[in-house]
């Protein structure tokens, strides 16, 4: 086993040291360290050192020697983290962390020096340095902190480094004793007042990533966006610690439209702490609401999001157990087809006409629906109308949606997997099928182009119609926008190719 530190300094630290000339024994030393490791509050354990009576000839140990610095064994992960120390609740500076010597790469060694803590100063009470770990970090728990894991915490070790560096008594430390407690996380959604014409509500589908869920990955019969979501937020952050025996509950999340609760139990608040690290790890709060291609879900556009943790049975913040209070304002914002060209692409829509949305009666639903077949994924967009503005114009007398053009990636790869496309109408409470002609503009300028809708303000009030583009099921639409982050702007043109009012779409 590798030596605990501090290693092959040459000072006074061996257990028999009396036989062999060195002297270590804790009644020899004027210092030690207490075994016993306390959590005072989460990411923060503190270490009492005393002072001893002792009279031995010769021992230089035993003189009124003075302690400079405090070393631990770290796990050699947390080489390259920040720690904060105090001494007596007054900050220590200069706290280093870096390799121990050759021969004990599994180790590092934490050091919080300039205690400068004599007999006297240490008096009858002694003195408490605490360490507040990195939150956000491979070493944000206790488990991560001990060389080798939690399975070896007997070798965790400490020395007291007197400031001649002659005298260095070692403690093997002790963990502190577990302390259950219980919480329950709350994920808020409050809407803003500049939105995107939506609002993300967990008990839809079409909020979260479950609208366009690949068969293969539909593992649960999930009903809705909590349940979806509450899955995921169990599976990402507490599985382990519920298969490891440190956790019990986290069951079912309870939600309303804006929020989703998750209670549960922990065995210890070092266990709390260890959930509480891995979230931050993970990115925390903007994880927890971003989604693939670091698409940001529409319903939350202009929102505020917030997670906090409560106690269960009072809904007051939990400050103890796993105490969490984050908000984000503004976490997504409105997409922007100006921001999505850049120099040198071919404008959208690449014609004269008025691109203004809302100028013709004719507009589309923000998201597209999904449907996987064996040989096509299927991309459905609703039409809808709207009372143009202004009212009094050319556009806002249109009277057929003659054409839609998609702004896609259309490089010979792409041009190659979008088959057609297709109308469906409802006739008689079932959807209808008519395939349309559907081609692709001049190489480009990216544009999949679906021709001859032949759409009239009442038919679409009446059989609200989708219109489908086809794509070959080795690759995803959202993969082909021009946007890149899925949104596949469109544009709605009337017959005479003057009006085209730009919308977007995504799939939640």
């Amino acid at each position: 086993m590798p030596r605990p530190v501090p290693y092959d300094m040459g000072c006074v630290q061996e257990v028999r040291a009396v036989l062999l000339l060195v002297l270590s024994i804790a009644v020899l030393l004027r210092f030690s360290i207490a075994p016993n490791v306390s959590l005072t509050e989460l990411f923060t354990y503190c270490i009492k050192i005393q002072s001893n009576s002792c009279s031995v000839t010769g021992n230089a140990c035993c003189k009124n020697t003075t302690t400079s610095s405090l070393l631990i064994d770290v796990d050699e992960n947390c080489m390259y983290e920040t720690f904060t120390a105090t001494l007596n609740g007054k900050a220590v500076k200069g706290v280093t962390i870096g390799p121990p010597s050759k021969g004990f790469g599994t180790r590092a060694v934490l050091t919080i020096p300039g205690l400068k803590l004599d007999a006297k100063a240490l008096g009858a009470n002694g003195a408490t340095v605490c360490i507040t770990l990195p939150k956000a970090s491979a070493c944000g728990s206790v488990d991560r902190l001990i060389p080798g894991g939690i399975s070896n915490a007997a070798a965790w070790n400490a020395t007291l480094l007197s400031s001649d560096l002659r005298c260095c008594p070692v403690t093997s430390l002790r963990q502190p004793p577990p302390v259950p407690c219980e919480t329950c996380w709350v994920w808020d959604v409050i809407p803003g007042k500049k939105t995107s014409g939506t609002s993300y509500d967990f008990l839809s589908r079409n909020s979260c990533p479950l609208a366009s869920l690949e068969p293969e990955y539909m593992t649960e019969d999930w009903k809705n966006c909590c349940e979806f979501e509450g899955y995921f937020y169990k599976l990402n952050y507490l599985d382990d610690l519920l298969a490891k025996g440190l956790a019990t509950g986290f069951g079912k999340a309870v939600c309303n439209a804006t929020s989703l609760r998750l209670c549960g139990n922990f065995t210890s608040m070092a266990a709390a702490q260890g959930l509480a690290s891995e979230r931050a790890m993970m990115g925390g709060l903007p994880f927890d609401f971003d989604n693939t291609d670091d698409t940001c879900p529409m319903g939350l556009i202009g929102s505020t999001v917030r997670l906090r943790s409560v106690q269960p049975t009072t809904g007051a913040l939990d400050t103890r157990c796993a105490p969490v209070n984050e908000v984000i304002q503004d976490l997504c914002w409105l997409p922007s087809l100006k921001d999505d060209m850049s120099e040198g692409m071919v404008p959208f829509p690449n014609s004269t006409c008025n691109s203004a949305p809302g100028v013709t009666p004719f507009a589309m639903s923000m998201f597209y629906e999904v449907s996987y077949f064996n040989r096509t994924r299927d991309y459905c967009i609703n039409i809808t109308t709207t009372t143009p503005k202004p009212a009094k114009s050319t556009c806002a007398n249109a009277t057929i949606l003659d054409r839609m053009s998609f702004w896609i990636i259309d490089d010979d790869w792409r041009r190659d997997m979008y088959l057609g496309a297709y109308l469906l109408t409802l006739e008689r409470g079932s959807y209808t099928r008519m395939d349309l002609n559907a081609s692709w503009g001049n190489l480009g300028e990216q544009v999949y182009n679906v021709h001859s809708l032949g759409l009239d303000v009442a038919t679409v009030n009446a059989k609200k119609p989708k219109i489908c583009i086809v794509r070959d099921p080795s690759g995803q639409l959202w993969y082909d926008t021009v946007s890149g982050i899925g949104y596949l702007w469109t544009a709605l043109y009337d017959k005479s190719g003057k009006c085209c009012p730009v919308y977007y779409a995504n799939r939640f």
